[in-house]
């Protein structure tokens, strides 16, 4: 409910930064080495699922569809 905490094990939060480190390790720096978008290109990636943006250098970080 609205204004209810959520409690996370931290085991969860060990698991998605692992998971999260090193498959941003395999985001490609170029063309864009802005690490929100290499972050959310690995999310992606890992969910499988496309990438929702109108970042132009996207498409070149990632082999999911990016829907502009």
């Amino acid at each position: 409910m609205a204004g209810e905490p959520i409690y996370v094990s931290a085991h969860s939060l060990v698991e998605l930064v692992y998971a999260v480190e090193n498959h941003v390790a395999k985001v490609p720096r170029t063309p864009n080495a802005d690490p929100a978008d290499r972050i959310i290109v690995a999310t992606a990636e890992v969910l499988g699922i496309p990438v929702v943006s109108s970042d132009r250098h996207l498409p070149g970080m990632t082999q999911n569809p990016v829907i502009w």
